[in-house]
């Protein structure tokens, strides 16, 4: 490194930011700047933590959330000293170990994490979040240039944690002021729940965790009427149940080498579950801490024939509801207030009545059916493919050529470990990437845990590439 503090950007301020913020304040020893650039008020909270209804939970347990992977329980420990100060406590009869805390606390857990590290470091550190949207990125020399809509942020390097991005809004047919809305599509803020507790039928698009989540805002702003719920293939969200990891399931020194030999293996360890009585979450228990690796070795083919097939389910198991509000789905439905319907939709318009006409297509017809709904709840997820993204940064680093797209379709092309950006196979010197754009690299970017890691990786590399130049790297066109 040279004598003057190297400046560092990262690029989105939600949870991946933070984590990787973390990460490279503990990987470096010289003197950094360190800036956050991010639309959010507040960092640390994104998408996933910006609720601020006490029943969003996370979906796993706290004794596995934390953020400092040199302290298991860094995440207990912080509950059981702050959590009180925040005005939540533990259930009846719950430990800290294997509580399920707010999203919105959990946010509050990491903002304060990296306020301490901060402070830690005295004038070593010299951090700034700028509240701006990046807009654009560029080479000059060897630095880079963020372009946001509050001017330019010169850095020696570039961490993209640029997180989730929403799919194209949907479209509701008919005038203006009847279509104004009709759709729910601010999932996370709860002034925008209060008008369906006069409402008598909901459609939720999408049956995953954002499903569920939606489905606890409108029950808690009022709602008692029914929900019909579309998606794809039907796969409504599961209950997190905590079970042993069911043995012998996959050899660590004989991984499969293709999809059809793992769900091979996975196959006949459902016969044997099957035959006991058991729970099958013990198979994805038993798979999960091979995924990593696996996905390294895949070919691209074999990545595309687990998105097709078997992602829904994939995610179905592994990506489950904290217990409380499985009880809260298991209530609704049981009150026979849930419909499944599986299937495509293929318009939505308002009618004269106010209502909107709901037209799909179920699954394995040809033939379009119709129902209407007071108002539509869009939960369908977001958008993975960057090339269908509108963001402004993303079209920028495209066309500019400093990212390449996935071949999966899911995020950009990188170094499945370290997180460096790559371009037909080459490294791009001082850009790297945390999170949700490294899904196609990293199969569960998207997941706590492996962002955190993520982040350590980067970390480490990152702050090792400022030091010494490898050979060999991809200088990007200006």
């Amino acid at each position: 490194m040279s004598s003057h503090p190297s400046t560092l950007a990262i690029i989105g301020g939600g949870f991946a930011g933070v984590v990787s913020a973390l990460r490279l304040i503990q990987s470096s020893t010289a003197p950094i700047r360190l800036i956050i650039i991010g639309s959010e008020a507040q960092l640390g909270r994104g998408i996933a933590y910006s609720t601020d209804n006490p029943h969003h939970l996370v979906n796993g347990l706290a004794q596995g959330f934390g953020i400092v992977p040199e302290q298991p329980l860094h995440l207990v420990e912080w509950l059981r000293a702050n959590a009180a100060r925040h005005g939540w406590s533990l259930p009846a009869g719950a430990t800290f170990e294997e509580s399920f805390p707010p999203r919105w606390l959990y946010g509050t857990y990491v903002q304060e994490t990296l306020a301490q590290v901060l402070a830690e470091q005295g004038d070593r550190v010299t951090f700034e979040h700028l509240q701006a949207r990046a807009i654009g990125l560029s080479r000059q020399g060897k630095r880079y240039q963020v372009r946001t809509d509050k001017g330019p942020v010169d850095a020696d390097a570039v961490v993209l944690a640029t997180g989730l991005h929403p799919r194209a809004r949907l479209a509701v047919e008919g005038p203006a002021e009847a279509t104004a809305n009709k759709v729910i599509s601010r999932l996370w803020e709860q002034d925008a729940w209060q008008a369906v507790a006069r409402d008598q039928r909901l459609l939720v698009l999408g049956s995953s965790l954002t499903a569920l989540d939606s489905i606890i805002s409108a029950e808690d702003a009022g709602f008692g009427g029914e929900y019909s719920v579309l998606s794809r293939r039907g796969v409504l969200v599961q209950t997190r149940e905590e079970v042993p990891v069911w043995p012998d399931v996959l050899d660590p020194r004989a991984l499969p080498s293709t999809l059809a030999t793992l769900v091979g293996h996975a196959q006949q360890a459902r016969r044997q579950i099957r035959q006991r009585g058991v729970h099958g979450q013990q198979i994805t228990l038993a798979i999960r801490p091979h995924v990593p690796a696996m996905w390294l070795r895949a070919t691209v083919a074999d990545k595309l024939r687990f998105i097709r097939y078997l992602r829904p389910y994939w995610e179905n198991i592994l990506h489950r509801a904290a217990p409380e509000s499985g009880q809260r789905l298991d209530a609704v439905v049981a009150a026979g207030r849930l419909q499944r319907k599986v299937g495509q939709l293929l318009k939505l318009a308002v009618q004269p009545s106010g209502q909107v006409q709901v037209t799909w297509r179920p699954r394995g017809s040809s033939a379009a059916q119709t129902f209407e709904v007071d108002r539509v709840v869009d939960a369908h997820g977001y958008e993975f493919d960057w090339r269908q993204s509108s963001d402004p940064l993303v079209r920028d680093l495209l066309a500019n050529q400093l990212v390449r797209p996935h071949d999966t379709g899911f995020g950009i092309e990188a170094d499945g470990i370290t997180g460096q950006v790559q371009v037909d196979g080459a490294q791009v010197a001082g850009l790297f990437a945390v999170g949700h754009p490294l899904r196609g690299a990293s199969w569960e970017s998207n997941s706590i845990g492996e962002q955190v890691i993520q982040a350590v990786a980067t970390g480490q590399a990152l702050i090792s590439q400022l030091q010494t130049q490898p050979a060999g790297v991809l200088e990007p066109a200006l």
